[in-house]
């Protein structure tokens, strides 16, 4: 059987972290937690005995929240494992890099007992090109969309460090614009990647609907998802942040992203 490597990609604040919580329910699927990579070859990641039973033991007894805020740390739960990627990332050579990060997912895979294995983290789009030539086939990439005047306002405090309040504005755009050019160009660039694109406006108002779709995408059974564990629908916090109180910053914002919201329908 084919080992699936799936990715989720999107721009910070993009409903990209709610989207991998809730597909981590998935039984087929892996994914990193604070149980992870704890045999101690990795540099700061303290050595945990009988981490990996542990963890395929409590996952099956309790399940994590879905939601953002995983507040039992004693149950195991999907995270973005910035320690691991860093290792992952920390050789210069390619080759040292792709033979590192095959070995720690091959790893992660035999620890779960499974066949297909789930990331996100946010700067991962940076890496995308290289998950693409490293996996090939095995490599499946989830792209969540938001509204980007949402994204840039909901972030913009990130980019307020050391400079101007238009400085971090033009940072923000800037962020937000390039994630979403660079996805563009990978899929230029590699006609046969598997990929997939959702908007987090429709995520979140069918739910249900939304995951089969990701599950059909990533081959993966759906009559064997629990859709008990979460809801059909959630809230828009789009409108918290596109409104008159923000209408100068939004005008500002409209100008330079103008031709990626289009792209997305979220101006006409």
């Amino acid at each position: 059987m084919q080992n699936k490597k799936i990715f989720i990609l999107g721009a910070a604040h993009s409903g990209t972290t709610i989207l991998y919580n809730m597909l981590a329910y998935h039984n087929e699927l892996a994914w990193f937690s604070q149980f992870s990579q704890r045999d101690k070859h990795i540099p700061n990641r303290k050595k945990l005995l009988f981490s990996n039973v542990y963890k395929r033991l409590m996952r099956q007894i309790i399940k994590h929240s879905w939601q953002k805020v995983n507040k039992k740390k004693w149950i195991p739960f999907p995270s973005e494992a910035k320690i691991i990627w860093d290792y992952v990332f920390s050789p210069q050579n390619i080759l040292e890099r792709e033979n590192l990060v095959k070995r720690i997912i091959d790893d992660e895979l035999k620890s779960w007992w499974k066949n297909s294995i789930l990331f996100k983290k946010p700067s991962l789009g940076n890496y995308i090109d290289f998950f693409q030539e490293t996996f090939g086939s095995e490599a499946y990439f989830i792209h969540i969309v938001r509204d980007g005047r949402a994204v840039i306002l909901s972030d913009l405090h990130k980019f307020y460090k050391n400079c101007s309040s238009d400085e971090a504005l033009d940072k923000a755009i800037n962020y937000w614009n390039d994630y979403i050019n660079a996805i563009d160009n990978f899929k230029t660039k590699h006609k046969n990647a598997k990929i997939i694109e959702i908007k987090y406006e429709d995520f979140i108002a069918y739910i249900h609907f939304s995951l089969k779709k990701v599950f059909e995408f990533c081959e993966l059974n759906n009559e064997t998802f629990d859709f008990n564990l979460i809801p059909k629908s959630l809230r828009s916090m789009n409108d918290k942040w596109i409104n008159e109180d923000n209408s100068e910053f939004i005008e500002r914002i409209e100008f330079k992203i103008t031709v990626n919201l289009k792209k997305y329908n979220y101006v006409y």
